[in-house]
């Protein structure tokens, strides 16, 4: 920023650094005030992403069965249920357990709430030997989010922040819409990496963005008022996930609202 100021060889410019600046403008000024209600509801995009995995990720309690001695006609004597194995005590005086990875019959069966609940771990049998892969879905998408906060810092200072904010908003629709779509967990998990990336890239322009517009003794207030959109978004997901329940239509929930941010272009 610049100002004029005289002596005696005219106008020369006078460089005003915008902490002196910002308080001509209000304390705070509407425009501040405005501008930053509107950019903190980039946050709820933030938290949905952030935290969505406490819910696709959830594993419900199950069983191991196998369908082809269940359906079958062979009579049943006793059977024990595991997670993992079950044992089943046939007609014949038989004993067989069976393992729900190798037996090509297994399946399990899970304990829902409602038929229309699903997650990520009903979805592809993340359990027993898979259960690792729900944890590691969750680490893969934060390494996505400190990619993006090395990657974005730097383009929103070469860039500028708005741009910046702007593709980190609209991109993560895009991607969110792919993860209803996908049909392998090695898909889903590709796309939640990049979905970190552009999410924490968000964070990153437009915290950047409010703590610079603020006025110098409000940014405190600014950054603990901008928390509460956090807490705000964590009821709001358990409130979609509570009465959705199906992973892929949560999904959408959380990606689709952020196209009404159409007003941060101007």
């Amino acid at each position: 920023m610049s100002e004029m100021k005289a002596d005696e060889d005219g106008m020369t410019p006078k460089t005003v650094p915008l902490d002196e600046l910002l308080p001509r403008l209000g304390h705070p000024g509407k425009f501040q005030v405005i501008t930053f209600l509107l950019l903190a509801l980039n946050y709820l995009s933030v938290v949905f992403n952030h935290v969505c995995m406490a819910f696709y990720g959830s594993a419900p309690k199950h069983q191991c069965q196998d369908s082809s001695i269940e359906a079958g006609n062979t009579t049943i004597l006793g059977v024990t249920y595991g997670k993992c194995v079950t044992s089943y005590i046939l007609g014949d005086g038989q004993n067989t357990t069976i393992t729900c990875e190798s037996d090509p019959n297994g399946r399990w069966n899970y304990s829902l709430y409602t038929d229309r609940e699903t997650t990520i771990v009903t979805q592809w049998d993340l359990v027993c030997e898979n259960g690792y892969l729900g944890k590691l879905a969750t680490t893969i998408y934060f390494l996505g989010v400190m990619t993006g906060g090395v990657l974005f810092g730097h383009i929103a200072d070469f860039f500028g922040r708005k741009w910046t904010m702007l593709l980190c908003l609209y991109t993560p629709v895009a991607i969110g819409i792919g993860i209803y779509f996908v049909e392998t967990f090695t898909e889903f998990v590709v796309l939640r990496f990049f979905q970190g990336v552009f999410i924490q890239g968000l964070q990153t322009s437009t915290v950047a963005l409010v703590m610079e517009m603020a006025v110098r003794e409000y940014r405190g207030i600014a950054g603990a008022v901008f928390e509460c959109y956090w807490g705000a978004g964590v009821l709001i997901l358990a409130g979609i996930a509570y009465f959705i329940q199906t992973w892929r239509y949560i999904q959408l929930a959380i990606s689709l609202p952020a196209i009404l941010l159409v007003f941060h272009i101007w």
